[in-house]
């Protein structure tokens, strides 16, 4: 369900805009009128380049998210050298070490 409903979304150039962000400030009026910025920061590694991607591989961007139930989990729009996109996505990684390194695995596949 994951990859369908990305697959849709990608077709909007505004989500692919977003997924590809690194960071994002905004500024917005508390209820008392003052001003407060407000700041954030992907926590998709790929993007942060804490992880580096397979060689002949870019990744362009994804979705990074986290519950109990879920573990960790990573949805990923990337390119190989050749233009050709893949979607990949892990779910239920035990943790945030082994979500980039099956990520990582999975994205090899590409060039084989």
């Amino acid at each position: 369900d994951l990859y369908l409903i990305f697959n849709e979304a990608i077709k909007n150039e505004k989500f692919k805009e977003i997924i590809q962000t690194k960071t994002y400030t905004t500024t917005y009026t508390t209820k008392d009128g003052s001003s407060k910025e407000l700041s954030f920061q992907t926590t998709n590694q790929y993007l942060n380049e804490n992880i580096s991607s397979p060689e002949n591989i870019i990744v362009i961007g994804g979705k990074t998210g986290s519950t109990a139930a879920a573990g960790s989990c990573l949805i990923l729009l990337s390119k190989d050298a050749a233009g050709n996109s893949y979607i990949s996505v892990i779910l239920e990684a035990e943790d945030r070490v082994s979500l980039y390194t099956q990520m990582t695995d999975l994205l090899q596949q590409i060039n084989n």
